[in-house]
């Protein structure tokens, strides 16, 4: 696989320094950056102040992108920093944490994944949520959440037809399992939504079931019922 040309330039910027390198070849390198190199081939030569203040500029754009919410990529410059100074503390510092930060997000979702599966959906937002504070452009928190709030009861997410019809049917459900207080939520929102006459009709007959239940089981409320 070829590598992208700003890469190869960094390397082979960075590895200038091999020969006046007074370090032995095997010297050790601080830590694992997930590259099969030697530290020596791309390290600046010592007291060669270009290759830190390379380094300085790869470490303000990973700060740019962590802003930005892009951890992975602030990895990829923080790397590149330490590939040309090796010695920086800052991009160390700022290269675990920018990894630390993109382990905590996995663990989020696969948290929220869990307790989706478990049917403690309440919990799993609160995780996928988590996430997404994190990383607010995460594509895959964004999904997990958007499911997990169409399976809320008390959450009505409608943007079609099918939608509606699909909402008219969960309410019918609810209403048949007592949930009363979810099943007009749904209906209400149905009603409000749909174009079809038809499903409007079938939704307004539902709501005035509903506010009949719950005008029998709370007489002292005063709930109206919507009429026909």
């Amino acid at each position: 696989m070829k590598r992208p040309l700003f890469l190869s330039l960094v390397l082979v910027s960075c590895a200038l320094a091999r020969e006046s390198d007074p370090r032995p070849r095997d010297w050790p390198t601080q830590g694992s950056l997930g590259f099969s190199v030697t530290e020596p081939a791309l390290a600046r030569t010592v007291g060669d102040s270009d290759q830190s203040e390379r380094a300085s500029k790869y470490i303000e754009r990973g700060d740019k992108f962590l802003a930005r919410y892009q951890p992975g990529l602030a990895v990829d410059m923080y790397k590149l920093a330490l590939m040309c100074d090796p010695d920086s503390q800052e991009a160390w510092e700022k290269h675990r944490a920018a990894i630390d930060r993109m382990k905590a997000i996995d663990r989020y979702l696969d948290k929220a994944i869990r307790l989706r599966k478990e049917g403690r959906f309440d919990e799993a937002q609160v995780a996928a949520r988590s996430a997404l504070r994190l990383d607010p452009k995460n594509r895959d928190a964004w999904k997990i959440y958007e499911g997990l709030v169409e399976r809320d009861p008390d959450v009505v997410v409608i943007n079609s037809e099918r939608d509606a019809w699909d909402a008219y049917r969960e309410a019918k459900a609810l209403y048949e399992g007592g949930h009363m207080d979810s099943a007009l939520k749904y209906l209400d929102q149905v009603y409000k939504f749909t174009g079809d006459p038809h499903l409007k009709f079938y939704a307004k007959s539902y709501i005035q079931k509903v506010q009949l239940k719950l005008k029998e089981r709370y007489p002292g409320m005063g709930i109206t019922v919507t009429e026909k």
